[in-house]
């Protein structure tokens, strides 16, 4: 019968994969603000303000 808990080693596996994500998420955030001059933020206000009322 399983084990309800992960393993150890499988919950540390999970958790280097997600900071492996967070990191890789990171870093095209950052080559796109680069690229663009604009931070996410920013890049959100204009969609907004170009996007048509409704």
């Amino acid at each position: 019968m399983k084990n309800a808990q992960p393993t150890t080693d499988q919950t540390q596996l999970h958790e280097a994969r997600r900071q492996n994500a967070l990191a890789q998420l990171r870093r095209r955030y950052d080559a796109l603000d680069k690229l663009t001059g604009k931070t996410a933020a920013e890049r959100v206000e204009d969609l907004r303000e170009r996007r048509p009322a409704r």
